[in-house]
């Protein structure tokens, strides 16, 4: 939006996060004790615990803020949204609200929780655009006025690479063949892995290629990576994957269109940069 921009959390704004949060709690609802908890010293009810604040500032003076409350590890709240009456309906609560979804993707997998009043028809229509889906309460709500309770889940993952499975007993020699036909160096693994795989070396590392012995027909087959392996083999189920079983940290599925391919913990450089976000 022309003019305004979204900032972190500025010590010289903590006045204005209460004055514009009090602004529209005054007017609709009653003021609690649970909302001056973090209104009086937002930097230390917020910022030290691990959370955020952002602002949205046009020509220096902040006219619209929102919080990310670090509940426990992994666990996010979306709170104290406030735009001015003055710069309502033109979009500063969606930028708030993205900026705040996007620093919890950058927190690793996690789910980021609301609570709000049915009488706010525009913040529920905002938040369901943002990706929040209508849940059970929990717990009760500290608020008098809570009275809708909404969250998403948001986790990672991406093409890991490819494995080469070669029904063979000459591992290294198999690893010899797709090292010159793809030029490509091998990597020896350390230990019991150095037993059934030899790495490729990828330029950049962006993808892993190792070639695998098996006792199955030789094929190949991708792995996906994910910082949340459970929430990723739950998104493919819903997209026609199944299950098939799990083996040590990862987890070998079937493509609708019949191939196996495995979700498995991150593997390559770049991930919480380049991967995409699920919610």
């Amino acid at each position: 939006m022309n003019g305004i921009t979204i900032v972190p959390f500025r010590r010289e704004f903590a006045a204005d996060f209460r004055r514009l949060n009090l602004d529209w709690i005054e007017r609709l609802f009653k003021v609690e004790a649970a909302d001056l908890k973090v209104l009086d010293d937002p930097e230390a009810a917020i910022i030290a615990r691990g959370g955020a604040i952002f602002f949205a500032v046009e020509d220096g003076a902040p006219v619209g803020t929102a919080a990310m409350l670090r509940i426990s590890e992994g666990r996010f709240e979306l709170a104290k949204m406030a735009v001015a009456t003055t710069h309502q309906r033109r979009g500063v609560g969606e930028m708030l609200g993205r900026a705040c979804t996007d620093w919890a993707t950058r927190q690793g997998p996690c789910t980021v929780f609301l609570e709000t009043n049915s009488g706010l028809g525009n913040a529920i229509r905002l938040y369901e655009r943002l990706g929040f889906r209508h849940a059970p309460w929990p717990a009760p709500s500290d608020y008098a006025r809570g009275d809708v309770y909404m969250e998403m889940t948001m986790h990672k993952s991406r093409l890991a690479g490819f494995i080469i499975d070669c029904r063979t007993s000459d591992l290294h020699g198999a690893a010899r063949f797709w090292s010159e036909a793809l030029g490509m160096a091998t990597e020896v693994l350390p230990g019991q892995e150095g037993d059934s795989y030899v790495k490729l070396k990828v330029p950049d590392e962006r993808l892993h290629i190792e070639v695998q012995a098996v006792d199955h027909e030789s094929r190949v087959h991708l792995d996906i990576e994910a910082d949340d392996i459970e929430a990723e083999v739950k998104r493919l189920e819903k997209l026609g994957a199944k299950r098939l079983n799990q083996v040590h940290t990862w987890v070998v599925m079937e493509a609708p269109t019949g191939q196996r391919f495995c979700v498995v913990r991150p593997q390559n450089k770049g991930f919480d940069r380049d991967a995409n976000v699920w919610k």
